[in-house]
């Protein structure tokens, strides 16, 4: 056996017919896995308290991966040096936990949306309520990763796979701070769960399950490589270019009616769309932008490139009555396995916007208007108007240097 546990030489232990075996390695101190003559593979971790020798049982080595056993691992050596047995400590949990189920645990989730008046309760209910299935009835302190990897894995639809994990994985981290909350009639629960046990994006996709790039934000070198790259084709640069300008969703940008856009008083406007008969942000509100020279210029290169002629900016191939499907997943899929650069989505432009404006200096108030995170009434306010247009001179000023 070499001196270090790895994902290869543990698939290559082979078990006896005849007697158990514990296999350890020198520089995994503590941790064994015990292979049984029928195959059942078990981590354990061994350790002494108070001059004598203590073994505790981990896990199944299907139920953990490798670093998921390393942590767990590290969180009994804390418990050691503080002079307390992990031993005694975990039975202490078990018991106090053992009424604490899984169905606890989202009835609880469920209330602390409730308490902060989050709208897609209901989304997020229907949508954990159907793939939960017999998982509801497990005690939180037996959930493994495992559970949940297989628990996503029945899920076909990839979007539907992504929101489940996610929301499962706030439910635990609820349950964590659970004693945190400060809420009315707040039921009694001993979660007592100190690590979530729903895996991250990296180890759900190490299992099979599909990876999501989130939180990204493009430096200013990156947005002048990628808009200047020869792997993009014209149409998406104008397109990418227009996005990372405005700081809107992309969905907003790509379908948006020429109507919207108020070339004379430089100003865009999503509101109720009358032809698609849908209004055009979350809050069902209107919202509108300042326009810079350098955005109508944008805005009117994609007119002329597109050759619009007609109701949208984008509009579709096949139906020039209709607006571009909002995705530019193609063009940024191609220039990141051309380029080998870190991956990141169209949705990542948006935020790239926020996080880079505020290097320049624009004040976080101004980005949360330009971007309808903060709801405000604009009628009348000069001077608000006016922060917002500075804010976007200040923004497309930089953006006109990298492009």
């Amino acid at each position: 056996m070499p001196n270090i546990f790895t994902v290869e030489n543990l698939k290559s232990i082979r078990h006896s017919k005849n007697t158990k075996t514990f296999v350890g390695v020198k520089a995994d101190r503590g941790i064994s896995l015990c292979v049984m003559p029928s195959g059942i593979k078990t981590w354990y971790f061994s350790y002494i308290f108070e001059r004598n020798k203590c073994k505790i049982k981990l896990g199944s080595y299907n139920d953990y991966t490798l670093k998921e056993i390393h942590e767990i691992v590290k969180e009994h050596r804390i418990v050691i040096s503080e002079g307390k047995n992990p031993q005694l400590t975990l039975s202490d949990n078990i018991n106090s936990n053992s009424l604490a189920t899984v169905r606890d645990l989202l009835d609880a989730y469920y209330i602390i949306l409730a308490e902060n008046n989050k709208k897609s309760l209901r989304n997020i209910q229907a949508i954990i309520e159907h793939y939960i299935g017999t998982l509801s009835y497990k005690y939180v302190q037996d959930v493994k990763p495992s559970h949940i990897r297989s628990a996503c894995q029945k899920i076909k639809k990839p979007s539907s796979r992504d929101k489940f994990h996610s929301y499962m994985r706030a439910a635990f981290n609820c349950a964590i701070h659970w004693d945190e909350y400060d809420i009315k009639n707040k039921p009694h629960c001993n979660f007592r769960i100190k690590s979530n046990p729903v895996p991250t994006v990296h180890s759900m996709f190490s299992n099979g399950y599909r990876p999501v790039e989130r939180d990204r934000v493009l430096t200013f070198d990156e947005i002048h490589n990628l808009v200047n790259s020869s792997c993009i084709n014209k149409a998406s640069k104008v397109k990418i270019k227009l996005v990372i300008a405005l700081g809107q969703r992309l969905e907003q940008v790509l379908t948006a009616p020429m109507a919207e856009i108020d070339f004379k008083n430089k100003k865009w406007t999503w509101g109720y769309n009358e032809i698609t008969h849908r209004y055009r942000m979350k809050t069902k509100l209107n919202h509108t932008i300042p326009l810079t020279e350098f955005q109508i210029e944008l805005i009117k290169e994609a007119y002329a490139l597109c050759n619009s002629k007609g109701k949208f900016l984008f509009p579709s191939l096949k139906d020039r009555n209709k607006p571009i499907q909002p995705s530019l997943r193609e063009p940024i899929n191609n220039y990141i396995l051309k380029t080998k650069c870190e991956p990141f989505q169209g949705r990542d432009f948006r935020r790239t916007f926020r996080i880079m404006g505020r290097t320049l200096g624009i004040p976080k108030s101004h980005l949360d208007s330009l971007q309808h995170h903060r709801i405000y009434d604009e009628s009348g306010d000069i001077q608000h108007w006016r922060e917002k247009q500075e804010a976007m001179e200040l923004w497309c000023k930089k953006l006109k240097d990298i492009y």
